[in-house]
């Protein structure tokens, strides 16, 4: 025979509401705060490892070359060679520092 009661239980309930929630947009995609500082760190990480590569490569030295003698090997004109992703990286780090805010 089937018994059927009512009693009290914890029961997990998942429910969609909506929310008015930041959305930011960078390079025509939509974000939110967190995902774009993170994208934006991400990318100043990779324009600052090709800058690093391309002055390793200006100067003949290997990959595995230690930052310390690549820094010592730099000059002007790899600094003038890699100006754009220079000021593109700070402009990302602008824009997280503005996302702090």
């Amino acid at each position: 025979m089937i018994e059927k009661k009512l009693v009290e239980k914890d029961v997990e309930v998942t429910v969609t509401e909506k929310r008015i929630v930041e959305i930011y947009t960078f390079e025509d995609e939509e974000y939110t705060k967190t995902d774009l500082k993170d994208k934006l760190e991400r990318e100043g990480i990779s324009l600052l490892k090709d800058v690093m590569n391309s002055c390793r490569d200006r100067n003949g030295l290997a990959w595995s070359t230690n930052l310390r003698t690549v820094r010592e090997r730099t000059d002007r004109s790899d600094v003038k060679a890699n100006l754009d992703s220079l000021k593109k990286i700070v402009e990302y780090y602008e824009y997280c520092t503005q996302l702090e805010d």
